[in-house]
């Protein structure tokens, strides 16, 4: 059975004086320059080492703290890290970074100057003392991405141990043919993730010349084939990313550095969305405002080296500090409107997440990251004119047209306001949209959905999902009181609408129209009735928080997204997320 990494404790190593980092599934490192981001990464690929080592050869009796213990002298010249300034502030006495297995096994790397480099296994209650009670005690799969470069110019075929030897180093750049020469039955797989992850681009299987004796490898771009030396440097380096992550064995960590160095920022946000669909854990360190903006907040790991613990971020304020913490100086807005030209004014920044997370289950895979379109947070439809103000500002600061959409909440306005609203901007806008339920959160309410997420979560936390309560009886329990709050706010709008419509002089009919605020107690009495009126930001709360204190598990707005089937999203909203994928090829 395959373990985990629980948690890192550092002492006396490097920039970490004292300092521990706890793992969940997903980890994103970030935080200001020289943080300690590099000093975890490297203790990682310590480790990679270490484990090889220990998997092949018996351990040794070696003296630590005075007393001989059994271990694992690591080379250091296998080592990624220099030994000389492993100490904290070149200080003296023993440095030591230890590893905590679900299980509660330990690894422990020591440092010390007559020693070297060591590897303490510590198992309580069983001796390991030969590589395969190693491997029994300690089945930890650890794929560290190394440091990506360009594929060489000319390859020529190895001997299947020397590439395999190089794979988690950086010579693995210079035998990214000859890994996929070798594996023929895994490459159509692999060349279809490629595919659906840079549309447009065929990745063909190795050849190889005999006369030569060199390997090739063509790319087919727009029905023109070339060699892959002569493909741009980012797809490259994405497609070497991609061979380290398939080659990753189930529910192993997944270590990458700073991917973001060589990726389009489009590639970016789609790079954690891939590491999620595999079945892995992954710990990524990364400076990039386009990966922490897919996350969740629970994602997030501030690293800082002056405490003595990372944090982990509990809510999207969270991630906008961890964004200022790296200290951007870019405007990421008007950089994306540069290089888009398709503008979408959403009413709360995060709705567009949400709009990408729900676009993926539908298999729109560009709009999902975000390809093509930049946000910008608009307000509601009180300030509706703000969009067109706006679209002149956004389009002079973009140095020129722009094609814009607008996404508002519908908030219990009265249909002919949404219909008047929609015509009066239908002439700025390629696609204005208001959304028939209250708000966008609204459509997260899919009962069977929250059910088979909250089975899957109990599934991963080992626990008994025998019992739970049904979300369709949770929901209608806990939004009862709510009934007449949201009637009197349906009534006000329309009282607002009526008002408005008098002092500009209209002679219409003012009744209210059949359907909005007629027929609110049928309505409200049904599940399917009562979805069309609820505030969704409140009601997704007060079902999370029951959930939460029945079954001790929070459920985050990912999980209950990637529960859900495509033919449950609500068909308004189906119909506005294929229009947006529409947007997205729109010509300014």
């Amino acid at each position: 059975m395959t373990v985990r990494i629980e948690s890192i404790a550092f002492q006396h190593y490097k920039a970490l004086e004292k300092f521990k980092l706890e793992l969940d599934r997903v980890n994103l490192l970030t935080g200001a320059n020289n943080a300690g981001k590099s000093t975890v990464i490297g203790a990682l690929r310590a480790l990679a080492i270490a484990l090889r080592t220990a998997r092949s050869k018996s351990p040794e009796r070696i003296l630590i703290g005075g007393t001989r213990q059994p271990g694992y002298r690591i080379s250091q010249r296998a080592l990624p890290i220099s030994l000389e300034n492993v100490a904290t502030n070149y200080a003296e006495g023993d440095s030591s970074v230890t590893f905590v297995l679900s299980g509660g096994n330990r690894l422990i790397l020591h440092f010390d100057p007559e020693e070297g480099c060591v590897l303490l296994p510590d198992s309580p209650g069983t001796a390991v003392t030969t590589p395969s009670a190693f491997r029994a005690r300690f089945p930890l799969d650890l794929t560290v991405v190394p440091v990506l470069g360009a594929v060489e110019h000319r390859e020529l075929l190895l001997e299947e141990d020397t590439v395999n030897a190089a794979l988690a180093t950086p010579r693995a750049s210079r035998h990214f043919r000859n890994y996929w020469y070798r594996r023929r039955k895994e490459f159509e797989p692999f060349a279809d993730l490629v595919a659906s992850t840079w549309p447009g681009m065929v990745l063909k299987a190795p050849e190889f010349n005999p006369m030569s004796k060199e390997l090739t490898m063509f790319v087919c771009e727009d029905r023109i084939d070339r060699e892959l030396h002569w493909v741009g440097f980012g797809f490259q380096i994405w497609c070497q990313l991609l061979t380290h992550l398939v080659r990753a064995a189930p529910g192993s960590l997944v270590v990458i550095d700073e991917p973001e160095i060589y990726l389009h920022p489009d590639i970016q946000r789609k790079l954690l969305h891939v590491l999620k669909g595999r079945n892995v854990d992954i710990l990524l360190a990364t400076h990039s405002a386009e990966i922490l903006s897919e996350a969740e907040p629970g994602d997030v790991i501030i690293i800082d080296k002056r405490r003595r613990q990372a944090e982990r971020l509990k809510d999207i304020k969270g991630v906008q500090r961890a964004v200022t913490v790296l200290g951007s100086q870019q405007n990421l807005v008007l950089a994306s409107l540069a290089r888009n030209r398709r503008v979408l004014f959403t009413q709360h920044q995060q709705d567009f997440l949400l709009l990408r997370r729900l676009a993926r289950r539908l298999g729109l895979g560009e709009l999902a990251t975000g390809s093509g379109i930049a946000c910008i947070s608009s307000g509601g439809l009180d300030n509706w004119q703000r969009v067109r103000d706006m679209s002149t500002g956004a389009g002079v600061a973009a140095g020129g047209e722009l094609a814009m959409a607008a996404v508002w909440d519908r908030e219990g306005r009265h249909p002919d306001e949404v219909r008047t609203i929609l015509s009066e901007v239908g002439a700025l806008l390629q696609l204005a949209h208001v959304h028939e339920r209250w708000d966008l959160q609204a459509y997260l309410l899919v009962p069977a959905a929250w059910d088979r997420a909250m089975q899957q979560a109990l599934h991963a936390q080992g626990k008994n999902p025998a019992s739970l309560p049904a979300v369709a009886d949770v929901l209608m329990e806990v939004t009862d009181d709510m009934r007449d709050i949201i009637e009197e706010q349906c009534a006000a709008q329309t009282t607002r609408w009526i008002l408005a419509r008098l002092g500009d002089g209209e002679n219409a009919n003012l009744a209210p129209e059949p359907g909005h605020d007629s027929g609110f107690d049928n309505k409200w009495k049904s599940l399917p009735g009562r979805l069309t009126l609820l505030p969704g930001s409140q009601a997704v709360q007060r079902v999370r928080d029951r959930i939460e204190q029945f079954a001790g598990i929070a459920l985050s707005e990912s999980q209950i997204v990637e529960a859900m089937k495509p033919e449950e999203i609500a068909p308004d909203l189906r119909s506005l997320l294929y229009s947006l994928d529409g947007f997205r090829l729109t010509h300014a």
